[in-house]
């Protein structure tokens, strides 16, 4: 199946393809209603909140960068060239990074509360920072999906045909990106966290939607505004972890044997995403498999990175 990222996100498609399963099934009535095609949700979040909003600092920052205004030129260290690869690791390989952080500072009852796949993003940071030549602070822009955080939409009884993703920038330093794997995670949880305040959510909003009708390019403008390594991460693990759409009412002949298939019949074992990246990223996106016992990653990182990555994740398999 091919979606358009600009029309679909994630949990738009998934709810789509339950709604198929539905149809398959013969309960059409369960069906439910398709919400967003004539109108901007994310317009209307931002619109919620326009009282409160202080004058726009960052949106004036993306339009003097398009503009020339900047009388400095930040020079930036080069990228080495980056490769995609897509890996699989076994969700118990990834429980035994709370032993390694637990080691660190000896705090158990607060890593208990982090779950396998936050652990896992600061374990790909720190592999990123050491394969780096020099210390040099990482620029994490974690995707996050509005209808999951605005209450407005993650409790409307439809599912929303539009994209829905929002961006919460998270500027580490060289010292805890050359750190342990605690810092970096707690920095994470605390830049999500207090992004999805519906104060916070409505201010990115407007001021995306202000670069987007001002014809400034979002993407790259908040990924180079300094000499910090950009990094865009898509953590979709617990949400795609144990899915429940089961297509097995379209399957008219079943192709491997029962004995040999790893999933079951007429379920999704794996859901590759393809966008390609103009701007000389480093990406990863992660994603649970449907019975929760693996994460696979799809990422463009430098070989080094992955070299590294790969090697620890060895150790832990061990």
């Amino acid at each position: 199946t091919t979606l358009s990222h600009c029309t679909w996100d994630v949990s738009g498609a998934l709810g789509f393809m339950k709604a198929l399963q539905l149809v398959l099934d013969g309960r059409e009535d369960e069906v439910p209603p398709m919400l967003g095609a004539s109108s901007d949700m994310l317009a209307e979040v931002a619109g919620l909140h326009e009282r409160d909003l202080q004058e726009d600092v960052q949106l004036k920052q993306m339009m003097s960068h398009r503009s020339g205004d900047e009388k400095e030129c930040v020079h930036r260290s080069p990228q080495p060239p980056l490769e995609e690869r897509l890996i699989g690791i076994p969700m118990d390989t990834l429980k035994r990074l709370r032993s390694l952080v637990i080691a660190e500072d000896g705090d158990e009852d607060t890593w208990m509360t982090y779950q396998p796949d936050e652990l896992f993003v600061a374990l790909v940071v720190q592999q990123i920072a050491r394969a780096s030549p020099t210390p040099r602070s990482i620029n994490m822009m974690n995707i996050l999906n509005a209808r999951l955080v605005v209450p407005s939409l993650s409790k409307a009884r439809g599912v929303y045909t539009q994209n829905m993703v929002l961006l919460a920038p998270n500027k580490l330093s060289p010292n805890t990106t050359a750190g342990g794997l605690g810092p970096i995670a707690v920095s994470q949880r605390a830049c999500i966290g207090g992004f999805t305040t519906q104060a916070n959510i409505a201010r990115s909003l407007r001021t995306f939607l202000g670069a987007i009708q001002a014809g400034v390019d979002t993407t790259a403008q908040t990924s180079s505004d300094d000499d910090a390594a950009p990094l865009l991460i898509n953590n979709l693990v617990r949400f795609t972890n144990e899915l429940d759409i089961d297509l097995s009412s379209a399957v008219l002949r079943q192709g491997e044997g029962s004995a040999t298939r790893n999933n079951a019949l007429g379920t999704v074992d794996f859901c590759y995403l393809t966008i390609k990246n103009p701007y000389d990223m480093m990406r990863i996106t992660t994603l649970g498999a449907y019975d929760g016992t693996a994460c696979w990653m799809l990422g463009e990182l430098p070989a080094r990175a992955w070299e590294l990555l790969q090697e620890t994740l060895d150790e832990l398999g061990q």
